[in-house]
């Protein structure tokens, strides 16, 4: 939906590494995750859509969230903010994270600090469990 929408998101997965230190950044949340509360949270229009959305134990726990941006010199050139966090998270912790473009709606994966782009659902949902499994 956000994709076909061109909605900008950025959602972090926080596996064993705990993302304490961002999460206080944003706004606790803990809540069930649906796709009703994600398209109102990434809304343009609402003061929380700027950051990143942090799932922690299969919930929406934070938003808002400010995250560092990936200095590396292979990304800097080619991507915006949004890009540069997801992918600057996956530098400095084993979280992995998925991007929509607002300028495309490209569906994009970061882990271990690469980006894996234009994905499809299906593309996207393998990548999500492999990375579940590590």
């Amino acid at each position: 939906t956000m994709s076909f929408r061109k909605t900008g998101v950025l959602i972090i997965f926080e596996k064993n590494n705990s993302l304490d230190k961002y999460i206080e950044t944003g706004e606790i949340i803990d809540s069930v995750i649906s796709t009703k509360l994600l398209l109102t949270i990434f809304n343009k229009n609402t003061i929380l859509h700027d950051g990143a959305v942090i799932i922690r134990n299969k919930r929406i726990y934070a938003v808002k969230v400010v995250l560092p941006l990936s200095k590396n010199v292979k990304y800097t050139q080619s991507f915006g903010t949004r890009h540069l966090a997801a992918i600057g998270i996956t530098e400095e912790t084993d979280a992995f994270s998925i991007v929509v473009s607002e300028e495309t709606g490209e569906i994009s994966f970061q882990i271990d600090g690469e980006i894996f782009q234009n994905l499809s659902l299906e593309e996207l949902y393998q990548r999500i469990v492999d990375a579940e499994k590590e």
